[in-house]
């Protein structure tokens, strides 16, 4: 009697909430008969629940427990089963997690990518060290961003007499405009003073650029213009303020323009007295369109100035 009332009590306590196939499941009363724990359904503890073990292996021994799992996820295909995930497929729900850690290791919910029904899901969260089932924690993690490229510091420059803002953004490949941010102490662009230092921006062209150098003891324009590979006649060209290249002394700045085999080497014409844009094309085998299209800071090709720096497009 004791039995009857046992069995009316507990009967279906063995049966997984949910479970598809009852018949898999034996009755309490059954279980009482087998000797084995109408409320645990794995007796023996050894993995396999008591009614797979019916009739096939001893359900009060867990070393003969059979464990069939297809995709080696870790849970039995049975337990996959009654749970609705895919014995055939480890993550059933793409979350990062394989259905055996989900059930076994993190209590996560196996048909769910977000547990906790929060903004992300169970494996980011595992990844992040956050709880995947507490939504309050639920904070993508930040990628860190690469830190910017500095910002290249502008060039000192001293104003030499003929000097203009065009002339200066010309031979440095700039615009006036790029000349003007960097110099907030400039008011009026018309005026400009020999002797002053203004700042340079660096051009974002590649290619040789003017250099200034202060005479040390020894040194002559016919020395330094030696020393860079140029003409004296191409130094003077590059200093208009020089009226007398005999009357240098220690200390005076001299601006040394690339040479001649710098420039070719970069694909880089300077403009002398007298050239054009045209005639610049046409010597060098180009169209004049395509010399435009890589010197973005000439907006009049009539327009050009001796010393400037032309681009030349690169022969393939």
């Amino acid at each position: 009697m004791g039995h009857s009332h046992r069995c009316r009590r507990d009967r279906g306590r063995d049966q997984p909430a949910g479970s598809r196939h009852r018949r898999r499941w034996p009755t309490d009363y059954a279980e009482v008969n087998w000797i084995t724990d109408p409320l645990d359904p794995d007796t023996d503890g050894g993995g396999a629940w008591d009614g797979e073990e019916y009739k096939k292996t001893d359900p009060l021994d867990p070393s003969d427990d059979i464990i069939p799992d297809r995709d080696s996820d870790g849970l039995g295909d049975h337990v996959e089963d009654e749970l609705g995930t895919n014995p055939d497929d480890a993550d059933r729900n793409k979350d990062g997690l394989t259905d055996g850690d989900e059930v076994l290791v993190h209590k996560t919910l196996p048909l769910r990518a977000n547990s906790d029904g929060g903004s992300v899901n169970d494996g980011d969260e595992i990844h992040n060290g956050t709880d995947p089932m507490n939504p309050i924690d639920d904070v993508a993690k930040e990628e860190p961003q690469p830190e910017p490229e500095p910002e290249p510091e502008p060039t000192d420059y001293v104003v030499s007499k003929g000097d203009t803002f065009n002339s200066i953004a010309g031979r440095y490949q700039v615009t006036v405009p790029e000349i003007l941010a960097v110099n907030p102490q400039i008011t009026n662009p018309d005026m400009i003073m020999t002797g002053a230092i203004i700042m340079v921006p660096k051009s974002e062209l590649e290619g040789p650029v003017p250099a200034d150098m202060v005479i040390e003891r020894g040194q002559t324009l016919q020395t330094i213009a030696a020393e860079h590979g140029l003409t004296l006649t191409e130094l003077m060209a590059a200093n208009p303020q020089i009226a007398n290249p005999d009357l240098m002394r220690i200390g005076d700045t001299v601006t040394v323009p690339p040479s001649d085999a710098d420039e070719a080497a970069q694909g880089v014409v300077v403009v002398r007295s007298g050239d054009t844009l045209w005639n610049i094309s046409q010597t060098h085998g180009h169209k004049l369109a395509d010399v435009l299209a890589i010197n973005p800071t000439i907006t009049n090709p009539d327009l050009i100035f001796p010393r400037q720096r032309i681009l030349l497009p690169v022969k393939r």
